[in-house]
């Protein structure tokens, strides 16, 4: 966002009549105000920065006018201008960087106007303010009172659909009538709300990425997915990844002194066949060199053996099993099978 400088700062005649201290105080005012144009602040903070004792924003306001300045509670004041000439693009309630600024515009009740989904307008409804001249510069009416029956709150835009709209109780019709002149237009798009479904979803796909990663043998990615899901329909897809890490381990460690050890060599048949549901209630803690194929296919690009104590729990996760890995058990493990390839002989563990 670039800050408010030539258009408004000096390029229009009502700067030039300024005074210097007026002058730059309204260059204070616009550096200190946040994203909506809103700055909350004391007549002295803006008197000690500028250098003039006299100054009040009070004094400003009268000079400027209500189309760039106005009060809106005590110490705090709202700059419309800043507002259009920062977003002249658009403000879009699906774009993040314009959050800040949509926030503050609900938390300080300036009436804007938000049409519902099926449109992409929404308008600043300040020109109401200023074309009514007999309004008092501190009592401004609320954000329903100025919008009347075409109020309709940013934050109920229906389900992004694009059909149909959401009205508070009592509020009328959509606005029909052509835009008038000189008011600013902020595009506005329906916030998309993602339904069970989409998070299920989600969930699924965030497990088997998880479970693929344990996987010491990753063939057939496509197909291992199919399966995944359909498995996820009947079991919890997070209990199919700890159910596989656990038998995966457990496997392991039996391996060294039972040839009948099963590690499964297809991720696919695997879930098919239902091999998750196998994983024992308990886990005794296996032997501190032991091999990491339960994590990786090449079974050495760990750092140490997991937490087999949280591997047993429910609130285990793949990046907490990592994080217990340790370098030195790696270490430890290189140089045991260094010696193994050259001697031919196994280190004692």
């Amino acid at each position: 966002m670039k800050r408010f400088t030539s258009t408004e700062k000096w390029s229009t005649g009502w700067h030039f009549t300024l005074t210097p201290s007026h002058k730059l105080a309204w260059a204070c005012l616009n550096d200190l105000c946040d994203h909506a144009g809103v700055i909350e602040t004391a007549d002295a903070l803006i008197a000690q920065y500028i250098g003039d004792v006299t100054f009040t924003i009070e004094s400003f306001a009268d000079v400027a006018g209500t189309e760039r300045i106005r009060k809106i509670g005590p110490n705090r004041w709202w700059l419309p201008k800043y507002i259009e000439f920062q977003n002249a693009g658009g403000i879009s309630a699906i774009k993040k960087q314009h959050q800040p600024a949509i926030r503050s515009i609900m938390k300080n009740q300036l009436p804007i106007l938000i049409n519902h989904p099926g449109e992409n307008s929404a308008l600043l409804a300040h020109n109401e303010w200023v074309a009514n001249s007999n309004q008092s510069q501190t009592e401004y009416p609320s954000q329903r009172d100025v919008l009347g029956k075409n109020y309709l709150n940013i934050t109920r835009q229906g389900t992004g659909t694009g059909k149909g709209t959401e009205r508070e109780e009592g509020v009328g019709e959509e606005k029909t009538n052509p835009e008038p002149e000189n008011r600013m237009e902020l595009f506005s798009e329906p916030v998309p709300v993602k339904t069970k479904a989409q998070i299920k979803a989600k969930e699924i796909e965030s497990a088997f990425d998880a479970f693929w990663e344990i996987m010491p043998n990753k063939t057939d990615k496509l197909r291992a997915k199919k399966a995944f899901e359909q498995q996820a329909k009947s079991h919890d897809p997070w209990d199919i990844v700890r159910r596989t890490a656990r038998y995966l381990a457990k496997e392991q460690a039996r391996q060294k002194t039972n040839p009948e050890a099963f590690i499964p060599q297809n991720p696919h048949n695997w879930l098919i066949g239902g091999g998750f549901l196998s994983d024992p209630s308990h886990i005794p803690t296996p032997p501190k060199k032991l091999l990491h194929a339960a994590w990786t296919a090449s079974g050495r690009n760990g750092s140490g053996p997991p937490p087999w104590e949280k591997l047993a729990t429910d609130s285990a996760t793949i990046n907490d099993m990592r994080r217990a890995f340790r370098p030195l058990d790696l270490l430890l493990d290189g140089v045991a099978e260094c010696v193994k390839i050259v001697t031919g002989m196994e280190l004692a563990s």
